[in-house]
């Protein structure tokens, strides 16, 4: 995203100008809980994801990228098989309207996932199978979606 600013220099001085983008830039970085802030209030059951540096998720006592990969493919499959047992903990089927809250165990980062693992490809299990064809990999994103309308979302009180 790119903001940029244009002043009137007879109404607005160039340094409040640049201070206004600084601001503007430091809550965009997620400063002063900024975007907590903005989950509270929209009722979001689910932390954001902060800007972070990519880590392994490791076994203990073992080491090697492989070993890494495999730990990762594992992480993604607890937290899929945490989506079906407790996913129903954030769902939004409550029709007199209370909130559903924050649950670790559906959070990626309780597995050690971060954002950089958002677009990595990752087995699926039976996640994403249907009649016609399975799809055995999928990116954390899809992965995520799929477990959120699956086991959280809101259900129809028509039918």
């Amino acid at each position: 995203m790119t903001v940029t600013c244009t002043y009137d220099h007879r109404v607005i001085q160039g340094a409040e100008s640049g201070m206004f983008l600084g601001r503007l830039q430091e809550l965009l970085e997620g400063k002063e809980d900024f975007y907590e802030e903005i989950f509270a209030h929209l009722k979001v059951p689910h932390k954001p994801v902060h800007w972070e540096t990519d880590r392994p998720v490791s076994v203990p006592g073992v080491r090697g990228s492989q070993l890494d990969e495999v730990a990762k493919e594992a992480a993604v499959l607890q937290l899929i098989n945490a989506y079906r047992v407790r996913g129903h903990l954030i769902a939004d089927f409550d029709p007199l309207g209370s909130e559903p809250t924050y649950h670790a165990e559906l959070d990626p980062a309780t597995y050690g996932l971060t954002i950089w693992d958002l677009d990595r490809e990752f087995l699926t299990g039976t996640l994403m199978s249907d009649d016609d064809e399975p799809q055995k990999v999928a990116t954390l994103r899809e992965i995520l979606e799929t477990l959120r309308q699956t086991y959280c979302g809101k259900s129809d009180a028509s039918t």
